[in-house]
């Protein structure tokens, strides 16, 4: 896939609503329409898919396992399932110029765990994410596996 083009806007003074132009390197790469922002508060929004940053990923299965079964009134019954997966994850930096990547995995279930935990990943809740910065014409390869209980 491609990256999405996001930025974050912090004013040290009002901004009032309207029109912004966003540039990158003196080239044109978007518009778009701001809110009034008080100072020091951020604003975040995104301009569509950036063709020079990409990614790809590969999740694997790795084992499931179920267990709790549950009688709940009725007599229906619930039993969890826990999901083993590794993900593989595949940056690569076109531009001539280093940019700052956010990555973030929403995982869908109760519970998400980390199995192997890598530098610069974190967790908040069902989200995983990874912040970092990838040089001019850099590749990068991750991986971390993961559990989620549904």
């Amino acid at each position: 896939g491609k990256a999405q083009r996001s930025y974050r806007l912090s004013a040290d003074q009002f901004l009032s609503r309207g029109n912004c132009l966003i540039r990158e390197s003196d080239r044109l790469v978007g518009e778009t329409s701001l809110p009034g922002l008080a100072a020091n508060n951020k604003h975040e929004f995104s301009i569509g898919e950036d063709v020079d940053i990409t990614y790809k990923e590969n999740i694997t299965l790795l084992s499931t396992q179920n267990y709790g079964t549950t009688v709940r009134s009725y007599g229906a019954t619930t039993t969890q399932t826990r999901s083993t997966y590794e993900v593989n994850l595949l940056l690569k930096n076109y531009k001539a110029r280093s940019v700052n990547i956010e990555y973030k995995q929403q995982a869908y279930g109760i519970s998400v765990a980390f199995l192997d935990k890598q530098k610069d990943f974190t967790q908040d809740g069902l989200t995983i994410q990874y912040s970092s910065t990838l040089d001019a014409k850099e590749e990068r390869s991750l991986t971390y596996k993961l559990a989620i209980i549904t």
